[in-house]
């Protein structure tokens, strides 16, 4: 029987980091993002899952997803360590019942945020 293997990676609105990434999580969580508790996590690490995931959808300019989002580096930074940092619990917590690969790509601050910041309906790309 083939081990589970998921990804994890943040997207908008998720609530969680976990995705299927072969065929043996697919049969087992199905398609879409999969909640903490479906997967056995300790209530406080899968608390911290949500709060991060809440967290990342803040980084998005909601108004205009195009445009620049408000995190400056310092708080990219902080959220690209935090990611990191429950990926490593996470995978301690399932130990060898389920393969964990860090997908995500680290948040970097907008290079246009200074300049849409001094204007923002003015700013075009």
């Amino acid at each position: 029987m083939e081990p589970v293997t998921l990804s994890f990676w943040w997207e908008w609105k998720c609530g969680s980091p976990f995705w299927p990434a072969n065929e043996a999580a697919l049969n087992r969580f199905g398609y879409g993002s999969i909640a903490p508790e479906e997967l056995g996590l300790p209530i406080d690490l899968a608390a911290k899952l949500v709060d991060t995931s809440d967290w990342h959808d803040k980084a998005l300019n909601w108004e205009y997803p195009p445009d620049p989002g408000p995190w400056r580096q310092v708080e990219c930074d902080q959220f690209n360590e935090q990611s990191k940092d429950l990926f490593n619990q996470c995978c301690a917590a399932f130990g060898a019942s389920i393969t964990l690969v860090y997908k995500h790509r680290d948040e970097r601050e907008d290079p246009d945020l200074d300049r849409y910041l001094a204007d923002p309906k003015k700013f075009r790309r």
